[in-house]
Parts: structure tokens; C-alpha cells; sequence
């Protein structure tokens, strides 16, 4: 039986979440949100930064926290962006983004993945293992509605809400490449996660008729 150690409460919209070393951070997904921090074993915590613009997802490193700022949709006000702790600055790894959802990061390469939710949008991608951002990379355009992503040791995983679509790629891809479909005929698949065996997703479904899954699929 698990007991609760600790709870921030009060919160409007908190929305994604990330577990690096002994601090968790989340956002706060309205439009004068931001990015909290909490102590992993204490349970106590703060507003790291008030960024506005709808932030979702978070990802860590150790010294960086990276998160999407979806914007307003249909506007392109989205962007992504980091805090370095070391240098208490922010960093903004792209802007003018079409509704930045989905956000990976890659820890073997440095290299940060997001998806922008929109009718022919992208998976997009950047170096950010040095001091600064290397080119933004649209990995997979002309995508429906892409959603979550994920990574593992050799491919970026990403769900197509739009065409219901399951879809990876080698870390080393070049945009030309083609997608590898993982499944199809999905229910508006959503969140990602991978593992040494499976990949596993969320189908949103329709709520009203109970349509939703989690899914999996072995891998090949």
C-alpha cells in the first residue's frame, strides 16, 4: 500500500510532468502559467518560472529544464525553450512554433525532440548538448496532428492524432527519410512511452462512448 509523503496543492491546470534526480517540475497549463519545482522527497515546492503561454510538457537533465509553450493554437506563438540552472537564464530553443506539444529528450545525444500539434505539422528537433542551440530540424513534416514522443537507444517514437498513426524513425534520420509505421487505425493516439520490449500508448478515444485504451506493441 502506497501512503502520500507530500502534495502541492492549489494548483488551476497542472499539466506535464518530469522526475530528475531529487526535484520534479510540472507546468501549469493556462495562459499566466509556468514552470514549478517541488523536492522529490519533502514534497514542497515553488514556481521556478512564470513563462505564461500555456507551457505543457517538461523534460531534465541534471542542470536543464526544457518545456513546450503550446501558445494559443492556430496563432504560431508556441515556442520551446530551457532553464540552465548553472547560468539562471532561459534559453529559447525555437519560437514561432504551431502549438509545441509532445517533448522528448534524448540524454544520450543532447538532442531535444517536440511535435507541433497542428493539420500538417512536424516533428521537429535540436541539438542542445552544447552552450548553444544547434539548427532546428523538422525531422517529419506534413504530419497530422502529431502528439507524443518518445525516445529510446535507437529511434524517435511519435503518435498522429489526426491519421490515428503510430510512427518511428532512426535517431540518425535526415528529413527525407521515410517513417516507419509501428501501428495504424489508432484512436486519436496521444501520450508515447518505450521500452527495452514494447511500445505503449494512449488512445484518447471519444469519452462519451468510453472508447479510449493504453495500448502496446511488441517490439520487432
Amino acid at each position: 500500500m502506497f501512503g502520500t509523503t507530500g502534495r502541492v496543492g492549489g494548483l488551476t491546470l497542472p499539466e506535464g510532468i518530469r522526475v530528475d534526480e531529487n526535484r520534479v517540475f510540472w507546468t501549469e497549463f493556462t495562459p499566466t502559467g509556468g514552470i514549478w519545482r517541488a523536492n522529490a522527497t519533502s514534497g514542497s515546492g515553488a514556481v521556478l518560472l512564470a513563462t505564461g503561454n500555456y507551457p505543457y510538457r517538461v523534460e531534465g537533465d541534471g542542470a536543464r529544464v526544457y518545456w513546450t509553450n503550446e501558445g494559443t493554437l492556430g496563432l504560431g506563438d508556441g515556442s520551446v525553450a530551457y532553464y540552465d540552472d548553472d547560468a539562471a537564464e532561459v534559453v529559447v530553443v525555437a519560437d514561432n512554433q504551431e502549438t509545441p506539444r509532445g517533448l522528448a529528450l534524448d540524454r544520450d545525444s543532447g538532442t531535444l525532440y517536440w511535435t507541433t500539434f497542428a493539420d500538417g505539422g512536424a516533428l521537429m528537433r535540436a541539438d542542445v548538448s552544447g552552450a548553444s542551440v544547434g539548427e532546428v530540424v523538422a525531422l517529419a513534416s506534413d504530419q497530422s496532428f502529431p502528439n507524443g514522443v518518445t525516445v529510446d537507444e535507437g529511434h524517435v517514437y511519435w503518435t498522429t492524432r489526426g491519421e490515428g498513426r503510430v510512427l518511428r524513425l532512426p535517431k540518425t534520420s535526415s528529413p527525407s527519410d521515410m517513417p516507419e509505421v509501428v501501428a495504424s487505425v489508432q484512436r486519436s493516439p496521444a501520450a508515447i512511452a518505450v521500452d527495452a520490449d514494447s511500445v505503449y500508448w494512449l488512445n484518447e478515444g471519444i469519452a462519451a462512448m468510453g472508447t479510449g485504451s493504453n495500448t502496446r506493441v511488441d517490439q520487432t
